[in-house]
């Protein structure tokens, strides 16, 4: 029964049966919501695949480099956010959707064994990654930050190596698991949610100051320390510079500009 209370009305306190069949409804529909989500996402998918991509990836990026500047206690930056999530929509998004649904997809088939994920990982990984990925990357950050071109050539030959080794690490097991198992619609999804701790650490090394950027990548590419290569001693970076080293009688040194020297 209401009570009356001036002009409105207080309602009757709910019994505890009341409150358990709200409790319950109220569980039901949460349960129910991310059903309702995936089918609404995979509908998205079909329907408008490239926008769809773009908005997850945009999402993505956006949250890891707002990770990555809040780890490293800076004052946000939303231009370097915008620029960093834009090229994510962009790249990792519509480019990636491209090239793995389709140009992946008349090169190799659409077969998901264990063969022909090989050969997209390796295509991936050794062809896309290093020579079209990151220089994209770092043509389109320099510039968003105020470089130029050459600036953004300088630095992906100085940390190219770093980079593409740490990047192994992560995507390729993840790609041949994507590759394999993962269906073809949701492809980009899978690789926007893998991209979120890759980005982070990417957007936290490659947007610091170039020098602090190549220190940090040779640590997370060789935690033990820099490979050796029979007959030639271990690699060193250029910003310790290391004393010429003969090998048959010759000393051998690398340009300067490379990320190593022997």
């Amino acid at each position: 029964m209401a009570a009356r209370l001036g002009l409105g009305y207080m309602a009757a306190p709910a019994s505890g049966a009341s409150l358990r069949r709200m409790a319950t409804a109220a569980w039901a529909s949460a349960r129910q919501a991310p059903p309702r989500f995936s089918v609404w996402y995979q509908a998205q998918s079909k329907a408008a695949p490239c926008r769809t991509a773009f908005v997850t990836a945009f999402s993505c990026g956006a949250l890891a480099d707002t990770v990555a500047q809040k780890s490293s206690r800076q004052d946000l930056d939303w231009k370097r956010t915008l620029g960093f999530a834009t090229f994510c929509g962009g790249y990792s998004g519509v480019a990636c959707h491209l090239i793995y649904l389709v140009v992946f997809g008349k090169l190799f088939g659409e077969a998901t064994g264990l063969v022909v994920a090989a050969k997209k990982v390796v295509v991936d990984q050794f062809i896309h990654v290093p020579f079209v990925y990151f220089p994209a990357y770092f043509g389109y950050m320099s510039v968003v930050q105020g470089g130029t071109i050459g600036d953004a050539g300088k630095r992906w030959k100085n940390e190219i190596v770093a980079v593409t080794v740490m990047c192994w690490k992560v995507y390729i097991p993840f790609q041949a698991f994507n590759f394999s198992l993962v269906p073809a619609h949701l492809r980009i999804a899978s690789l926007a949610i893998c991209n979120v701790g890759w980005m982070i650490m990417l957007s936290a090394t490659t947007n610091a100051a170039p020098e602090v950027a190549q220190a940090t990548l040779a640590d997370l590419a060789f935690p033990a320390g820099p490979p050796e290569l029979p007959g030639l001693g271990p690699m060193v970076p250029l910003a310790e510079p290391a004393p010429p080293q003969t090998l048959g009688g010759v000393e051998v040194m690398v340009p300067d500009g490379d990320l190593w020297e022997f």
